[in-house]
C-alpha cells in the first residue's frame, strides 16, 4: 500500500491520525493522569489488535505490528518525525491544524485511492472517540466530571461535519 504514494504522502497519512488524536487530548484538560490515559488510548490505537478486524488495507498497512517489528519501528519513526515536524510551534492552533492535516490527506486519498477514504474517516472518528472517552474532564479526586468534554465534543463534531462534506 505505501508504494503508492511519495514518502511526503505516506507520512502525512499515517501521521493525521496521531494530530487528530492530540487535539482531542489537548481540547479538554484532564489533569496530568486523564492526560496520561488519554495519550495511552491514543497509543493503543495504532497497534494491531487481533481480536479486532479491520477490513481496510490502508489502515492496516501503519498500525504496529507485534509480528514485524522492523516495519512497525519504521512507521513510527516516520510518523515521529512528521508530527514533530508539523507540530513546531503550533500547538496552539492543534485543532485547525489538523483539521487541515485531514483534508490534505483525504485529497491524497481521493487521488490515489479513494476506495480507502471512508475507512480512513472512521478510524479517525473511533480514535477520536476512544481517545475522548479514555478520562473523565473535571471533578475531584476521581468523584464527579464528565467522560467527554463539551470542548473534546465540540472537536469531535467539527471533524465529523468536516469529513461529511468531504466525498
Amino acid at each position: 500500500m505505501k508504494d503508492n504514494f511519495t514518502d511526503e504522502e505516506w507520512a502525512k497519512i499515517i501521521s493525521t491520525p496521531e494530530l487528530v488524536g492530540f487535539a482531542v487530548t489537548m481540547a479538554g484538560y484532564s489533569g496530568i493522569t486523564g492526560t496520561m490515559k488519554e495519550s495511552y488510548s491514543l497509543a493503543t490505537m495504532f497497534y494491531k489488535d487481533k481480536d479486532t478486524k479491520i477490513e481496510s488495507k490502508l489502515v492496516n498497512s501503519f498500525l504496529y505490528d507485534t509480528d514485524d517489528l522492523e516495519k512497525s519501528k519504521e512507521t513510527r519513526e516516520i510518523r515521529k518525525a512528521y508530527v514533530s515536524k508539523t507540530m513546531e510551534g503550533k500547538a496552539s492552533v492543534l485543532d485547525d491544524l489538523s483539521i487541515s492535516e485531514v483534508e490534505a490527506s483525504l485529497a491524497i486519498l481521493k487521488d490515489k485511492c479513494p476506495e480507502e477514504i471512508d475507512a480512513y474517516k472512521d478510524f479517525l472518528i473511533t480514535m477520536a472517540n476512544k481517545v475522548a472517552n479514555a478520562a473523565k474532564e473535571g471533578g475531584f479526586l476521581g468523584f464527579g466530571g464528565t467522560r467527554v468534554s463539551e470542548k473534546e465534543a465540540e472537536y469531535i463534531e467539527r471533524l465529523k461535519t468536516f469529513m461529511a462534506e468531504i466525498a
